[in-house]
Parts: structure tokens; sequence; C-alpha cells
């Protein structure tokens, strides 16, 4: 069965927003602020244990084949950093990033990380998706 990119865009998209308003929940709740949160009991706890989609997301990044998920990570850095070339982007994440739980780590912390993909998307063109994921495949496999 050939996984199909756009998908798991979008799966990624819904994953990432519940992880976002689950964040900003826990934000509230706790008053979390850029300072850190008041710790007690229940913070200590909520601080030791990642939130249900927190863990969510990440199951979902490790179950994702390597290609698609360091295509999903070369989208991301270049989407953050504007880089309008993204094939050219493949080497240098590739090189920095070179194990899959590294790839999951960095994806999973950028919280604005579906609007860094969306953006490298649109530096490639939503068209060249399936063609990008196989160079990105080939890529890690040498």
């Amino acid at each position: 069965m050939k996984t199909n990119i756009k998908d798991i865009i979008e799966r990624l998209r819904v994953i990432s927003d519940l992880a976002r308003e689950e964040d900003e929940s826990i934000a509230r709740l706790y008053g979390k602020t850029d300072l850190g949160i008041t710790l007690n009991s229940e913070s200590i706890q909520m601080v030791c244990e990642p939130a249900p989609c927190e863990k969510a997301l990440y199951g979902f990044l490790n179950e994702l084949p390597d290609g698609i998920l360091f295509a999903l990570l070369v989208l991301m850095y270049a989407g953050r950093d504007n880089v309008e070339d993204v094939y050219d982007y493949i080497q240098d994440i590739s090189s920095t990033f070179s194990s899959k739980e590294r790839a999951i780590l960095a994806i999973s912390e950028k919280s604005p990380r579906m609007d860094y993909i969306i953006k490298g998307i649109e530096y490639l063109g939503e068209n060249n998706l399936t063609d990008f994921v196989a160079k990105v495949e080939s890529r890690i496999k040498s």
C-alpha cells in the first residue's frame, strides 16, 4: 500500500492542532508563563508525563516511513528558515538529524510546525510533494 503524503499532512495538521490546544489549555490551567509554571503536585505530574495529544503526535510521527518523516522535517525547516530551494535543503537537514528519534523530537517540539510545513510546501509547490518525498527517501538511504 502506498502512503499518500497529502493525507499524512492533513492528519498531522489535525493532531498538531489538538496538541496546540491541549498545551494552551494546560498553560491556562496551571498558570504557565514564559518563566514556567507554579509547581504543585498536579503541575509536577503534568511536567513529568507527556500530555495525551503530545503522546499521539509522537506516536503518529514514529509510525511514519522514514522518507516521509524526513520530508516533513525538511519542509518544516525550509518553511521556518525561508529557504525557497527546498531540494537544496535535503542534505543539510538529513545530515543534521541523522536518526529518526532526533527528527521526531525536532518536529514535535515546534509548536507552529504546521505553519512551517505549509510554508515549505508553498516553496516546493504542492504538485511536487510525491517527487520530493522520493528524492528525500533516496537521499537518506544513501
